[in-house]
């Protein structure tokens, strides 16, 4: 990967003019650049290496070609192009509105909860999903809620079944709160 990005740099300039080859501005959202970021530098790769990709290159750049969340990748951009105190914005030239959601384990829990969408594994079309419904709120910046909720579901290590500590989550009342509202009917 390193001497992928080294490549990158030293013909490109930056790691952003090598993404924005494949960015639309006219795009619905970031999948068709991120797939096409992804299959350029695993093309390099093997173009250099006798056509060889190593599987530790191939699971780095799980692309949106191959069905992939693309939690890593989505996360790297959410960091380099939303600038507030958890994401540095380095990247001025994409359009934050166009993000996705990352999504883990944690973040398609806390959402299945919250009834943003119903699939039991994390995916694409989910996290496509939970992104659309986040800018039903925010349609400028979808990705903001990512880190908070994110948080609790780490952090609290929050299951969607009612614990002590619940009554003291900010999202008790579309949680734990209305399940037990529906349980009591």
């Amino acid at each position: 990967m390193l001497e992928l990005f080294k490549g990158v740099l030293t013909k490109n300039g930056s790691i952003e003019n090598y993404f924005l080859l494949g960015y639309n501005k006219s795009d619905e959202n970031i999948i068709s650049a991120l797939s096409k970021f992804c299959d350029r530098l695993l093309k390099t790769h093997a173009n250099t290496h006798s056509r060889r990709v190593p599987h530790g290159l191939k699971y780095l750049l799980a692309g949106p070609s191959n069905g992939s969340a693309c939690k890593r990748l989505n996360l790297f951009l959410r960091w380099m192009v939303r600038n507030d105190d958890v994401d540095t914005g380095l990247w001025g030239r994409v359009d934050r509105a166009k993000l996705i959601v990352p999504v883990d384990v944690h973040m398609s829990r806390l959402c299945r909860i919250l009834g943003l969408y119903d699939q039991k594994t994390p995916s694409l079309s989910s996290a496509v999903k939970i992104t659309e419904s986040f800018a039903e709120i925010e349609p400028d910046d979808p990705v903001k809620y990512d880190f908070a909720l994110s948080r609790v579901g780490i952090l609290e290590n929050c299951t969607g079944q009612h614990q002590s500590r619940c009554e003291f989550c900010e999202l008790f009342a579309f949680c734990c709160g209305r399940q037990g509202k529906q349980e009591k009917r």
